[in-house]
């Protein structure tokens, strides 16, 4: 396959609590990246008419280069379809039906050569949940997009009571303790940025774009310190990639992004982590370079940069960290 297979995002969550709004917020702040965002129903998002440059069939394109395409047809034709326009696409966004399996979409993304299984976002509605989880016609549902997420934002925390959204947290944590928990507006920048941000792509043949590749992700730290904690940390000497692993899968609930070039032994890779979801892709970078990675995590990291610490990485004193 010639092409980089495209990154492929579901995000999930009960009736209500609030995806078309997150994917409308995704659109608006689409700047260079196309997204391709399939979903049940166009009327739904409310789209801007403005911004609609033509409709044809089941496919709407935007005027800052986005595709709307509807799942009217199912999953297998829509992504048939969809793919006619491959060309045109960077980023894949799913928004799963209320009642649906985030996993199960996920799973297409798992056996298509053509894209890169990403995010599983899934959405919680704080002032409803304790009631949903009881009701037995809805609790299997909820609690299999509970098991599949990689990361979860409780929304509506600004109408539950406090009771309420700790009963809702620690539920989340009980189904899914190793994905993160975050609390946002579906129209949050940070939440958007956490989407959004683009995977690092270094310059195999410039040491010097991998020596400054830390300070390329400062706009996504800025967006973010108001909410969560970041480190940026490097590592001179090759790192033991088995221990990085571990420590990746081990701290994942705690990482809401992390990102970054690795030196292993063995081989030179990409880092991408958001919670639960790990990739690790080769890479062709500069032997002589340093790993540099960047952290952004609910929680202080202290622990976090202690276990890298003790893998060879030090914290970055030159890249701006808040």
């Amino acid at each position: 396959m010639s092409d980089a297979p495209i990154d492929f995002t579901v995000i999930g969550g009960f009736l209500g609590s609030g995806k078309t709004s997150l994917v409308n917020r995704l659109l608006a702040a689409a700047g260079n990246t196309r997204f391709a965002v399939l979903v049940n129903d166009f009327g739904a998002l409310n789209i801007d008419e403005t911004l609609i440059r033509h409709q044809d069939g089941r496919i709407m394109q935007l005027a800052n280069g986005c595709i709307c395409c509807s799942l009217a047809g199912g999953l297998v034709d829509t992504m048939v379809e969809l793919m006619r326009y491959r060309d045109a696409i960077d980023h894949i966004l799913i928004e799963a039906s209320g009642v649906s399996y985030p996993s199960r979409i996920m799973d297409f993304a798992r056996i298509d050569p053509d894209l890169r299984p990403g995010l599983t976002l899934v959405l919680v509605d704080a002032a409803h949940l304790q009631d949903h989880s009881t009701d037995i016609r809805l609790a299997e549902t909820i609690t299999a997009q509970m098991e599949s997420a990689d990361l979860f934002v409780l929304t509506k925390t600004d109408i539950a009571s406090a009771d309420m959204a700790a009963w809702t947290r620690d539920w989340v944590a009980t189904h899914a303790p190793d994905a993160p928990i975050i609390e946002s507006r579906p129209d949050d920048a940070s939440l958007v940025a956490l989407i959004t941000d683009p995977p690092p792509a270094p310059d195999p043949t410039s040491a010097s774009t991998h020596h400054h590749h830390l300070a390329d992700h400062t706009d996504l730290i800025g967006a973010l310190h108001a909410h969560f904690a970041s480190r940026a940390m490097t590592a001179t000497k090759p790192v033991d990639e088995d221990a990085f692993t571990a420590f990746a899968n081990r701290y994942s609930k705690h990482l809401l992004r992390g990102k970054g070039t690795l030196h292993f032994h063995r081989r030179s890779a990409i880092w991408q982590q958001a919670g639960r979801l790990v990739h690790l892709e080769d890479a062709n970078l500069d032997i002589d370079t340093a790993s540099q990675i960047v952290m952004i995590s609910v929680d202080d990291l202290d622990e976090a940069a202690a276990a890298l610490q003790a893998l060879g990485f030090q914290d970055v004193a030159n890249v701006p960290v808040r």
